[in-house]
């Protein structure tokens, strides 16, 4: 029978190296769905446990001197979902668990979908609060941000040249945000773009609170202690504790750098474009976008029913300002020359090169009367400048 045995992984006695083993699986994704674990040593059972909680159907194999410890510690452990059979070598058999044992893993499974931290973390969690999803889950809060602020402060001053911009359009207003990172790895992260997000919603929320109505544009600068005291929402948490939970997380030093907010009244438009988007871009707003590059620009028409299709022509128009990097926007009666290369309507249009930007907009009727670039990694004095 030893040889129909041919398990892919083979586990440790219930002990920290089990547990780091099992942290290991999980941060790997390894999928045990109908797979063989062999548990090796007498008071095991904790990796085949795990094996389950992550596949569902698995065969607890061991010698038979330690088949009693395992099927004792499965059944104090195991979810009801879960089919566990351990393998006497020759005689199989399954394990019968307990209602206290299915309520108190349906409660761990439910904590770890909800909250995202590791198996064992969250199994301390119900452990000290005696199955109180509730109390466990802001305890696990609560120590991720001490962990958190105590690796923010070790990590502080090392290089965050990586990162991402996040650009939120909501109607009439519009924020771009930047949040940086040290490596190019992290900024893929769906952790760290959820951090972007949530960045970029408490600037949405702050920007739509403080909003003067008038008859002409807004646009202001928050720098990075404004931002950090911002909140993700009306009840939400400071934006300074998400970064501190995504530095405990991500293992990495972050920092939010700068954001920008603009608004505009009735017959104005804001063209927005971002650049270099991750490559798998993790967002739950359709409105929200990533890129190393983005641009918002303001502009307005000169007809009651435009032409053109505003929308499509003020993403153009915000696509040439991350192409063109201009620093002003001029005029049009601006001449191409080196003297005017900075200049938005003097330049090359990015689409059409063989004209300026300020020629093309000519027939359309539309004026472009401001604008914001970031990039990922600038002075940000190079964006206010504009």
């Amino acid at each position: 029978m030893r040889q129909e045995l041919t398990p892919p992984l083979v586990g440790s006695a219930f002990s920290k190296q089990a547990l780091a083993l099992c942290e290991y699986f999980e941060a790997k994704k390894v999928n045990f769905q109908d797979k063989k674990v062999i548990e090796l040593g007498a008071g095991t059972g904790v990796v085949g446990i795990l094996a389950s909680l992550l596949g569902g159907h698995v065969t607890i194999t061991d010698l038979p001197v330690a088949l009693k410890q395992i099927e004792e510690n499965v059944h104090r452990n195991l979810p009801a979902q879960c089919i566990a059979r351990t393998k006497q070598w020759h005689l199989p058999r399954f394990l019968h668990l307990g209602i206290p044992a299915l309520a108190a893993k349906e409660a761990l499974m439910k904590l770890r979908k909800k909250t995202g931290y590791s198996f064992v973390n969250c199994k301390k969690a119900l452990e000290k609060y005696v199955d109180n999803i509730e109390e466990a889950e802001v305890w696990l809060h609560e120590q991720a941000k001490k962990e958190g602020w105590s690796k923010a402060l070790k990590l502080q001053g090392r290089k965050t040249k990586e990162g991402l911009i996040g650009l939120l359009q909501e109607g009439s207003s519009a924020v771009m945000v930047e949040v940086n990172c040290e490596t190019d790895f992290v900024a893929q992260n769906v952790k760290f773009q959820q951090l972007v997000q949530q960045v970029a919603i408490g600037t949405m929320i702050h920007h739509k609170e403080i909003i003067d109505q008038s008859n002409t544009y807004a646009k202001r600068f928050l720098n990075s202690d404004e931002l950090s005291q911002l909140r993700t929402g009306p009840e939400g948490s400071l934006l300074t504790d998400q970064l501190a939970l995504a530095i405990g997380k991500l293992g990495e030093n972050m920092v939010v750098k700068r954001a920008a907010c603009i608004s505009v009244p009735e017959n104005f438009f804001i063209g927005s474009y971002v650049h270099g988007s991750p490559s798998e871009s993790s967002s739950w707003l359709s409105n929200m976008l990533f890129g190393k590059y983005g641009a918002m620009v303001i502009c307005s028409s000169s007809e009651e029913d435009p032409k053109s299709d505003i929308t499509e022509l003020s993403r153009k128009l915000a696509q040439h300002v991350v192409g063109m990097a201009p620093l002003s926007v001029g005029s049009a009666e601006d001449e191409p020359g080196d003297e005017s290369e900075t200049k938005m309507l003097a330049q090359p249009y990015v689409m059409e090169p063989t004209i300026s930007l300020g020629q093309f907009l000519q027939p359309t009727g539309i004026s472009v009367l401001d604008f914001v670039r970031f990039e990922c990694g600038e002075d940000p004095e190079l964006s206010e400048s504009s």
